[in-house]
């Protein structure tokens, strides 16, 4: 109250509120809103036997809030009116301010103070006339509630220096779903790694944490995590690190500093042959289980892109399966492929007889109808179809792989005809890497005779002997 009541040029006498009001209307001309609400408050405070150039508990600027709040709704000031908004006149008091720009035209401007300087933004084109205004336009009351909004942010917005990393470790979830907008299993995943790190370092303040935290904190995982997993937490807490930078101007990062663990891969991958893929579809009971895993290990899509396709995804006519959305389980939603693109993929002659004869089914062949539905027509849990798949590789004699290596199986198929970045394609890979994986099953082909001839070429000729 003391920053703002020194703005004030001058000595407020009046102790009644409306009276006060009518002596400040000239002066108020060239003010703003929020000028004659911090008056009425600084003089309230005076009325109550306080100084309100002193620094004042919350509880004593509360109540004088309170105060000028009813006596102006009462008597309906120029600055409240009778439909005032008391939670709006409160933060107008703490600090904020709306007034229309003289240069851009009609419109309203919110100017915020606070302690590291003042700060405006630019609302929108004010609206002066009768009736409800167009959308995008603001009327002072709809500008007074917007930066009554903006100061409610403000005031729970952390500050630099005061920052904890469950502050920065929220922030960094909220940015993920909201804007990032992260499938919610990786948000699932985000969330149990982010427990495990506020359980930690929660109440340290952000600018505290060193690398040798950070250093500790990993020390605390070998043995308990593999190599990837371990970096998966360093690369979560240099991205909570990051975002303080961006929201808060938080420069700090010592995940920077800190090495992550060496990954190996081992290269090798599960997945069936052609012949042990006819072998468990013979084996399956289910008609429609069959088609699944048939087309499964033919077109490579994941298991959540299978249980969203409808008929409409099916196009017999170019003999194609588009892949346009994926069903999560966890959120029980259906959002787009893992690749956030669509994709279209080969049906062989194969999947194409399965899907043509699944089709003339009794129930669920509409074009909006799922394509391997549950018995009610709804979606399959992915559990259920784990279980049927694993029982059916038991029955076929075959071994126990997870039902993600059927789309290995296509990968394996693809490399041998297509080249990578065809197959990439198909799969919906977002990075060449991914594919690579499946490099070591294309043919060489003529590749070694070539390489061969290159070797030789580089040596001289022998000189004959004389």
């Amino acid at each position: 109250m003391k920053q703002l009541a020194s703005e004030v040029p001058f000595e407020v006498k009046s102790r009644d509120v409306s009276q006060l009001l009518a002596d400040l209307t000239a002066l108020s001309q060239g003010g703003t809103p929020s000028q004659i609400v911090q008056l009425a408050v600084a003089d309230e405070l005076k009325s109550m036997g306080h100084d309100p150039l002193q620094d004042l508990p919350e509880a004593v600027l509360e109540e004088a809030m309170e105060n000028v709040v009813k006596r102006h709704v009462r008597s309906g000031s120029r600055f409240a009116g009778p439909d005032a908004d008391p939670e709006v006149l409160r933060h107008l008091a703490k600090g904020g301010s709306i007034e229309p720009s003289r240069r851009r035209g009609p419109v309203w401007y919110a100017r915020i103070r606070t302690p590291n300087g003042q700060k405006k933004r630019l609302l929108g084109p004010a609206w002066h006339k009768r009736g409800r205004p167009p959308e995008g336009y603001y009327t002072e009351a709809t500008a007074k509630q917007t930066l009554s909004r903006m100061l409610i942010e403000e005031e729970t917005t952390p500050r630099r220096g005061r920052i904890t990393f469950a502050d920065a470790a929220n922030e960094w979830l909220r940015y993920s779903e909201s804007d990032r907008e992260c499938r919610p299993s990786t948000l699932r995943d985000y969330q149990g790694t982010v427990r495990r790190l506020i359980a930690v370092f929660g109440s340290k303040r952000l600018e505290s944490i060193d690398a040798q935290d950070i250093e500790t904190y990993k020390a605390t995982l070998l043995g308990k995590l593999g190599p990837r997993s371990i970096n998966r937490h360093l690369v979560i807490l240099g991205g909570i690190f990051r975002r303080a930078e961006r929201k808060w101007g938080h420069s700090h990062n010592p995940v920077q500093q800190v090495q992550r663990q060496r990954e190996s891969y081992g290269g090798t991958i599960s997945f069936l042959t052609p012949p042990e893929v006819q072998t468990l579809v013979r084996a399956t009971l289910n008609e429609q289980d069959a088609a699944l895993y048939l087309t499964a290990a033919l077109t490579g899509l994941r298991q959540g892109e299978l249980l969203a396709l409808t008929w409409t995804d099916v196009d017999f006519g170019l003999q194609r399966v588009h892949v346009r959305r994926s069903y999560c389980q966890q959120s029980k939603q259906v959002l787009k492929p893992k690749s956030g693109k669509v994709r279209s993929v080969p049906m062989v002659d194969e999947v194409m007889v399965a899907l043509d004869k699944l089709s003339t089914r009794e129930r669920f062949t509409d074009p909006d109808d799922l394509v391997f539905p549950d018995w009610t027509g709804a979606h399959e849990y992915h559990s259920h179809v784990r279980e049927r798949f694993h029982a059916a590789l038991r029955l076929a004699g075959l071994q126990r792989i997870r039902f993600h290596d059927l789309r290995h199986t296509f990968g394996t198929l693809a490399v041998q005809k297509l080249p990578m970045r065809t197959v990439q394609e198909y799969m919906g890979h977002a990075a060449i890497s991914t594919t690579m994986i499946y490099s070591h099953y294309a043919p060489a082909g003529d590749e070694a005779a070539k390489l061969g001839q290159a070797f030789n070429a580089a040596i001289p000729e022998a000189v004959p002997s004389v």
